[in-house]
């Protein structure tokens, strides 16, 4: 195939895809203690893992041990997620022929999981109401902790995942 990925290329295999899955947790974990940091430091009035817990459990649970526990695994699970897709989403956008950096992709890609996450998601689950709302510490903390993680997805990938040849630019 000449612009496309075939099933049978390393890019696509589910040795490559557990990498990227595993460095996106990766790089879940450097955002992490960004925004426990800013949580320690108060910043952000609530922590991620209470966040995170706070999605999946019922209100009798939101308690030590669980919140720790599942906040974690949560975020192990949205981190590798969204690196996944974030991986595709590069793979289509090169194969389309559209400018970008990676690392520039990672950035934008760190401020639509913002967006997502503090304006439509945590609103909608009653977690906190939307960033514009929030304080301003608030809302900074949580924009750069995704950043980070936008970033840290761009060097991770970039440098210990096997990519298709028309991705150019990218060490493989």
């Amino acid at each position: 195939m000449k612009h496309g990925i075939a099933i049978d290329h390393p890019a696509a295999s589910v040795k490559n895809l557990a990498a990227v899955f595993g460095l996106s947790v990766a790089a879940g974990m450097v955002m992490a203690m960004f925004g426990m940091t800013f949580h320690l430091i108060g910043w952000m009035q609530k922590s991620g893992l209470v966040i995170n817990a706070s999605m999946v459990l019922p209100p009798e649970l939101m308690r030590v041990p669980y919140i720790p526990i599942v906040g974690f695994i949560v975020h192990v699970l949205f981190s590798g997620t969204f690196g996944v897709v974030f991986f595709v989403g590069i793979i289509v956008w090169k194969r389309l022929n559209l400018p970008g950096s990676l690392l520039f992709l990672g950035l934008l890609y760190g401020i639509a999981i913002y967006v997502w996450n503090a304006g439509i998601m945590a609103p909608v689950m009653d977690i906190h109401p939307p960033f514009w709302q929030q304080d301003l510490a608030d809302a900074l903390s949580g924009f750069v902790a995704r950043l980070v993680y936008g970033v840290g997805l761009a060097v991770f990938l970039s440098r210990w995942v096997q990519w298709p040849e028309f991705v150019p630019g990218i060490k493989s």
